[in-house]
């Protein structure tokens, strides 16, 4: 049997000017091919980046860190969120730049962007086209569940850069071994790969599960024993260097506690995200993915002749599908099993980067369909269908990507809440969480609350070492409380059924002794203003209560 090249393209891209290993062209050509999609994304990720100020419980978690001293950090990581904790140090450093929400959102935006430019030439190197490249990085910028995270700042967008980075590394890694390239070569780049495998792990432990991807990959091509043995040190001491955080954060069983067992509606929700929001984009798109995946003519001479392993190789002793395919189903399939047999960990967010490999699919079989319409030799021609396809996804999501770049888009805005409280809160005042959770808000929007006290706390989140401090007793809180002719709420309301339930004596405190002026409701919780009772409540005119605040201070 004939040896193909490294990375011999299929027959369907045969007019291609270069093999799939190399992208084609001189390195001139190739800068403005690779900044198309990083383009199209900084000017999507930019738009509506500010997003009316809002910071939810994530945002609120990233900006309070992030402004601690390191002392008081290390205090929080040894109590919770360990398994943030070098993203936290990042953007500890971050802050020379500033707290506002354009500051702590530009690394998540630059670390998409960068992304973009990633699939583009994992695109391209893998099919040997760039046509595919340039339509995955696109698609990439285009996709509603990337640029959600490319707009939020925590790790995941910066996880899906590293996951990015490291299969193409890999990639490269495994072409010098192909090659017969130099062993200080070849050491470099698994030296890289397993690098950037420790760093994705220390950002977030389940970007780890991309291994499973990558080793699916070296299963199904035909690499020396070597290559493998290399490949498996890199990956295990890539992820051994990520123990430490393993131990550390297994103690923090809180940090978890919120995640229940995945159920069948979230399998769904993680195809549209992956697929697209709506109906006809996930046909569309998903139509694509399966063109990519039909053998070529050598792959079914090779499936007919029952060499399945290289009907694979023939495209390329590491294709397309070799990768993509691995990287789109491994890790949530994965993190999916763990969770109904172990202890719930599946979140759609720790495998975002999975959104690669569904991409890099859709790109190949738009491109495929391409050149069948158009002929495989008219160049020029074959850009229409995946660009169109592109400009269609951007045109029909357009209502959903105008989504979420609201504050409503987000699970709670704290944003009006804290505004409400700091407009019109007088020195003195005081006020009350129902529950301990949406201390957040005063986390993320600590000028709003500087002229009130927490009459609830036993320990601040400061000196607990945690987001939500330690609520006091109403022994030690009612003293506070009712030194305070104004109290505020914030959280749950104080006469609905859950806040009566969790907090009783504190709700019924406020009853007998002061009167609601003002209550608004907001996505997520409610913030009502209480003053101190002049009179019994039988005595106050039912046209007295409730009634709203006129004026800011």
């Amino acid at each position: 049997m004939t040896r193909t090249s490294p990375h011999a393209p299929d027959d369907t891209a045969a007019a291609e000017p270069a093999q799939a290993g190399a992208p084609a062209g001189p390195r001139r050509n190739r800068v403005p091919v690779l900044l198309i999609a990083p383009v199209v994304l900084a000017a999507l990720g930019s738009w509506g980046l500010v997003r009316d100020g809002a910071f939810g419980n994530d945002e609120s978690a990233t900006r309070w860190a992030a402004r601690l001293p390191l002392h008081g950090l290390f205090h929080l990581l040894g109590n919770v969120d360990a398994v943030h904790g070098l993203y936290y140090l990042g953007m500890h450093a971050w802050m020379v730049f500033g707290d506002g929400p354009v500051a702590l959102r530009l690394p998540s935006l630059m670390a998409a962007v960068a992304t973009a430019a990633i699939v583009t030439a994992l695109g391209r190197r893998l099919s040997g086209s760039a046509v595919t490249g340039v339509v995955a990085g696109l698609l990439y910028a285009a996709s509603p569940f990337a640029m959600f995270y490319a707009q939020t700042a925590r790790s995941y967008a910066i996880v899906s850069l590293l996951v990015a980075a490291a299969t193409l590394v890999l990639v490269r890694a495994l072409d010098a071994e192909r090659s017969g390239a130099g062993g200080i070569v070849v050491a470099r780049r698994w030296v890289a790969y397993g690098v950037l495998i420790a760093l994705s792990g220390w950002l977030n432990e389940m970007a780890l599960l991309v291994l499973a991807a990558h080793a699916i990959t070296l299963i199904v091509t035909g690499y020396a024993w070597r290559a493998r043995l290399r490949w498996l040190v890199a990956a295990v001491l890539g992820a051994v260097t990520v123990s430490p955080l393993y131990v550390i954060s297994s103690r923090e069983e809180n940090a978890v506690s919120w995640i229940i067992r995945p159920q069948p509606h979230d399998i769904v929700v993680l195809l549209r995200e992956y697929f697209g929001p709506y109906t006809a984009v996930i046909v569309v798109s998903v139509a694509c993915a399966l063109v990519a995946l039909v053998p070529t003519g050598r792959t079914r001479a090779a499936v007919a002749a029952g060499t399945t392993a290289e009907a694979w190789r023939n495209r390329g002793p590491v294709g397309l599908v070799s990768v993509a395919l691995p990287l789109l189903v491994a890790p949530p399939l994965l993190l999916v099993v763990e969770s109904e047999v172990g202890t719930p960990l599946y979140a759609d967010r720790y495998v975002l980067y999975s959104v690669l490999g569904a991409v890099l699919l859709i790109a190949h079989g738009a491109t495929r369909l391409g050149r069948r319409l158009f002929g495989a030799r008219a160049r020029t021609t074959a850009w229409v269908p995946g660009i169109a396809a592109v400009l269609c996804v951007l045109l029909v999501q357009a209502p959903f990507q105008q989504h979420i770049r609201t504050p409503d888009a987000r699970l709670r805005d704290f944003g009006p809440p804290a505004a409400f409280v700091g407009n019109y809160a007088h020195p003195g005042d005081g006020v009350l969480f129902f529950g301990s959770f949406f201390r957040m808000v005063e986390l993320g929007y600590p000028d709003d609350f500087r002229d009130v006290a927490d009459v609830g706390v036993a320990r601040t989140p400061l000196a607990s070492g945690t987001f939500r401090g330690i609520d006091a007793s109403l022994g030690e809180s009612a003293p506070r409380i009712l030194a305070c002719n104004r109290i505020w709420v914030v959280g749950r309301r104080p006469g609905g059924r859950q806040a009566s339930v969790l907090f009783k004596r504190e709700r019924n405190l406020l009853v007998v002794h002061y009167l609601r002026v003002a209550v608004r409701q907001y996505h997520g919780l409610t913030v009502s203003l209480w003053t101190r009772r002049p009179v019994p409540l039988r005595q106050v005119p039912p046209r007295l209560r409730d009634q709203p605040v006129h004026a800011p201070r």
